[in-house]
């Protein structure tokens, strides 16, 4: 694996040597934890590691896939409690976000014109959203300018002035 980093087995990484996964993600230490500030791998699925060497991955650093178009499909581990300002900004093939943990905070323009956005998974009840989090998301707006969001079976539509919800079945 160590030739192919765009093939490493990225939900495997506990049975990866540290110096592989530094081929695939730039991270710095922060106290006890670790801070994803870089993808430097290949494939459009990815799968952020919830755990680095004995670290426990708990942030995305502001920036941190800022731009990045070959992503089209990302899962966030459990571990992860905090999404920087503009991480996911402007990732335009992105299609399918699906945060693992049962809370999350997400930085102003998180995922900001990610224009191919349709599908964002995330734990409702334990989720803050910054300012302008999803704006430009075209394909997460329906018709009555609500983001359609989904948990647990349900299609959840938060209003973009975040003060109205309506919760529909799938």
């Amino acid at each position: 694996n160590a030739n192919n980093s765009d093939e490493l087995s990225i939900s495997k990484l506990e049975k990866v040597s540290v110096s592989d996964i530094k081929k695939v993600w730039g991270y710095a230490k922060k106290g006890s934890h670790l801070e994803i500030n870089k993808y430097k791998g290949f494939g459009g699925v990815v799968e952020i590691p919830a755990v680095i060497g004995k670290y426990p991955v708990k942030s995305i650093d502001t920036d941190a896939f800022k731009d990045c178009e070959i992503i089209t499909d990302i899962t966030i581990p459990e571990t992860v409690e905090w999404i920087g300002t503009s991480a996911f900004e402007g990732c335009k093939n992105l299609e399918t976000v699906t945060v693992l943990g049962d809370k999350i905070s997400l930085g102003t323009s998180a995922f900001r014109d990610c224009v191919k956005l349709r599908t964002i998974v995330l734990p409702l009840e334990q989720t803050q959203m910054s300012n302008h989090v999803f704006a430009g998301c075209k394909e997460l707006i329906d018709e009555e300018g609500f983001i359609i969001l989904e948990q647990n079976g349900y299609k959840v539509l938060c209003g973009l002035d975040r003060k109205s919800t309506r919760l529909n079945s799938s």
